[in-house]
């Protein structure tokens, strides 16, 4: 990653420097930037003096065209002025009279109009009286009706002055009839409502028709008493004389047999239950007789396969105890330390080689098959433990059915001596022979009740027979006087109508009275006016006051009439004065023109203006050229200044690529290595002074080729290769570099074991005790267990823990433990 950013980032520099050679070149040299900041100086300074002639030009351009348009004002304005001219004169003509007309009558105006007011009082009160004495005839022709609806009412005629005393006699004689029919009424609903009261035990409803009842009521009684003599048969049994108390009897009897029933259907449920709790447990021991087998062969199966499964996790172990380098690296993961260096990042744990997972297929297998084992067991048990407690609680059951059975038999309402059970069939026959005496018993107390209502109720309507007949006497005496409701309205209204139309004739002759007397005194005033108001119309050139009159414009039209005079006037005034003031322009303008035709100025201006745009642009062609000159050297400067930014920037990653080389990280790999061989041969070198003052490793320096290097201290310190040295010193030295690389990796991952495989056969006896010195102390300093593997015999005297591999024949070996 840092080969490929301080390649992007040289890439970008070398990018900006051809960017700056590019827009170095085109830069403008030196001469050819001054000579045309020099040129554009000098053409700016000829543009003012154009710009001004072409300025003068255009103003006296300007004055020619204003003259024209002065001309042509005063012309335009010349014709309007004629035209409103015309406007006043026909104004004059067709208006201007009735103008004059009215502002001459305009000091009589408020005389005129008082005088039009009385003429319009007087003609108000003329209409007035005449309404009057058409409601006058219209009243007395209504006056005329009521009488006759009133004589019709009260069934006689009467003077005008007693009409309302005749009224209120009608009334009190329709009164008394009334309270006499409702008196009847009343009655009559009394005696209906006691006699329904009554007969309520006989289901006997009234007609309309009074005789019709009392035959139906004669029959009704005949046939009650037809069926009471009937019904003395059937309820011999029953003493008639104590009837509540034999129904009470009867009712007590029936509810004994009802609780009887149910105490039997209690019994047979208690049967039914305990049978079915029967069948139930035989099912259950049925069932459970199967599965202490299952059990038994399910708990086989999970020895086996457990046994199965320890062996395969036992041969896992061992490979992993055999495990190479390469798998060790599968098993690194970045963040947690390596069991041999320490390190947190492992580059080397990709591209793996395929690993043989064949063994842990088979372990993940053999634990499937024991979990569905294992879960088969457990249900098998579950279930015998619920069948076995079904079964306990079946017979539990049993016993508490049984028990409450033997309670019932033994509270049985029937004194059976074998205490068997009450057949269904004598049930019914006994239910059935109470129910019907029951029955005739209902039915004859409802009998006698109906006899009993039938007598109460023939003497009520015998009487209501009588009360019938005189109510309709008394309706067709109070039909022949009066139909409705509330005579007392009905002649109120009619009484209220009387005084109504009496007082209202009495008004009209008032006002009649009051509008004669109006007339006399307007027509005094009227007169008054005329007499003071005429002279003063006649020395106006008018003979009557009317003709005044009409000569007087309404305030509307003589407002519109005045304004429209004068505005025409205004505007003629206004016109003049426009006149005079554009004529005075005129002459102003004249004086200032040039001699010089529109068409040589137009000319003028034409060239001035080529000259002036021909110069600018010669301007902003020289000043976008200096402008773009600038411009690139900007730009260049910026590039400058990010260039160094970006150098100064990418400085590290210059000094990792130099520590880091290429893309692959070969370099940076060999420094890490060279790091980490120079603390295991800083290590190794404190072991090895403990099993030889001989020797130092150490890495070798330029010329010698080799991985590693000896120092001989014994011959002045001479380096030589590791690969001159003899079995023993090579055992040595690699037995120096065991512990050390435990050393190395225990910074970060505790190491408990050290298993040292053979080469103690190539060491002198001197040696080898100091090297099993070394060992122990070693293992006592470190606490770590130390393992040798060896076929010296010398070693079992110095080892008191021992694993002895023996062969024998065949290829049979044996373990042993001492």
């Amino acid at each position: 990653m840092d080969y490929e950013r301080h390649k992007t980032e040289n890439a970008a520099i070398k990018q900006q420097l051809d960017t700056i050679n590019i827009k170095t070149e085109s830069l403008l040299p030196d001469e050819e930037y001054t000579a045309k900041t020099e040129a554009l100086k000098a053409k700016e300074k000829q543009l003012t003096p154009l710009e001004q002639q072409i300025e003068q030009l255009n103003k006296n351009l300007d004055l020619k065209e204003a003259v024209q348009k002065q001309e042509e004002a005063i012309k335009s304005l010349n014709l309007k002025k004629a035209e409103t001219a015309k406007k006043l004169e026909r104004f004059e003509a067709e208006r201007g009279m009735r103008l004059r007309q009215h502002e001459r009558v305009a000091p009589l105006t408020d005389a005129i109009t008082n005088w039009q007011k009385t003429l319009q009082k007087e003609e108000e009160n003329a209409k007035e009286q005449q309404k009057t004495q058409r409601e006058t005839k219209q009243l007395e022709e209504d006056i005329t009706k009521l009488k006759i609806d009133i004589f019709s009412f009260i069934k006689q005629e009467t003077d005008d002055t007693k009409i309302p005393a005749a009224l209120s006699d009608f009334a009190k004689k329709v009164d008394v009839l009334q309270k006499k029919l409702n008196d009847k009424r009343t009655r009559h609903k009394n005696l209906t409502e006691l006699f329904k009261t009554e007969m309520k035990a006989a289901d006997f409803s009234l007609s309309k028709n009074t005789v019709d009842d009392l035959a139906r009521l004669e029959t009704l009684e005949n046939t009650t008493s037809e069926k009471i003599e009937r019904l003395k048969s059937a309820v011999r049994e029953i003493n008639l004389d104590t009837p509540d108390a034999e129904k009470k009897r009867l009712n007590q009897e029936i509810k004994e047999l009802h609780e009887a029933f149910r105490h039997q259907e209690k019994i047979n449920q208690l049967l039914e239950k305990i049978t079915g709790f029967q069948k139930e447990l035989k099912t259950n021991e049925s069932e459970g007789e199967t599965l202490p087998a299952q059990i038994k062969e399910t708990q086989q199966k999970i020895d086996v396969l457990t046994e199965k499964l320890k062996r395969q996790q036992t041969e896992l172990d061992n490979q992993k105890l055999r495990a190479s380098l390469e798998e060790h690296r599968a098993h690194l993961v970045d963040g947690t330390p390596c069991p041999l260096c320490g390190a947190l990042e492992h580059p080397f744990a990709d591209n793996l080689p395929d690993r043989d997972n064949s063994l842990q297929t088979a372990i993940a297998q053999t634990d499937q098959e024991l979990q569905t084992v294992t879960k088969a067991n457990i249900q098998l048990r579950s279930k015998l433990e619920l069948l076995d407690k079904n079964s306990t609680k079946l017979k539990r059951s049993i016993e508490n059915e049984e028990t409450g059975l033997d309670q019932l038999r033994e509270r049985s309402p029937f004194a059976l001596s074998d205490k068997a059970a009450l057949s269904e069939d004598l049930f019914k026959e006994k239910m059935k022979n109470q129910e019907n005496q029951l029955e005739n018993l209902d039915h004859w107390l409802k009998l006698r009740e109906q006899q009993e209502a039938i007598l109460k109720g023939k003497p009520l309507l015998n009487e209501l027979q009588e009360i019938r007949e005189e109510g309709i006497t008394l309706k067709r005496e109070l039909d022949a006087l009066f139909k409705g409701e509330d005579v007392y309205t009905a002649t109120q209204k009619l009484q209220n109508q009387w005084t109504a139309l009496a007082e209202k004739k009495s008004a009209f002759a008032k006002n009649l009275q009051e509008l004669n007397q109006k007339n006399s005194a307007i027509k005094a005033e009227l007169n008054t006016i005329e007499n003071a108001l005429k002279p003063k119309v006649n020395a106006l050139e008018f003979e009557e006051i009317a003709q005044a009159a009409q000569a007087i414009l309404p305030h509307q039209i003589h407002t519109q009439l005045r304004s429209e005079k004068e505005e025409l006037v205004g505007q003629k005034a206004t016109m003049d004065a426009s006149l005079n003031t554009l004529d005075i322009q005129l002459k102003d303008f004249k004086k200032r023109d040039v001699e010089e035709d529109r068409e040589s100025l137009s000319k003028k201006i034409t060239e001035h203006k080529q000259q002036l745009t021909a110069l600018r642009a010669d301007n902003e062609k020289l000043r976008r050229s200096i402008a773009n000159h600038n411009d690139t050297l900007k730009e260049i400067s910026i590039l400058k200044t990010e260039i160094a930014s970006r150098e100064k920037q990418i400085r590290r990653w210059y000094l990792l690529n130099e520590l880091i080389g290429d893309a692959t990280g070969k370099k940076f790999n060999e420094f890490a290595q060279d790091l980490t061989l120079s603390q295991l041969l800083k290590h190794g070198n404190r072991r090895l002074a403990d099993l030889s003052d001989r020797y130092l490793m150490d890495k070798p320096i330029e010329g010698e080729d080799d991985g590693l290097v000896a120092i001989d201290k014994h011959m002045g310190g001479q380096r030589r290769s590791v690969k001159t040295l003899s079995g023993g010193e090579t055992f040595i030295l690699s037995l120096s570099m065991a512990p050390a690389l435990s050393d190395l990796a225990s910074r970060h991952v505790e190491i408990n074991s050290l298993f040292i495989d053979e080469g103690f056969g190539t060491l002198d006896p001197e040696t080898l005790e100091q090297t099993l010195d070394t060992l122990e102390r070693l293992e006592a300093e470190s606490s770590k267990t130390i393992g040798i593997i060896s076929h010296v015999e010398s070693l079992k005297e110095r080892i008191a823990a021992q694993i002895q591999l023996k062969r024998h024949g065949q290829g049979y070996s044996t373990l042993s433990i001492k």
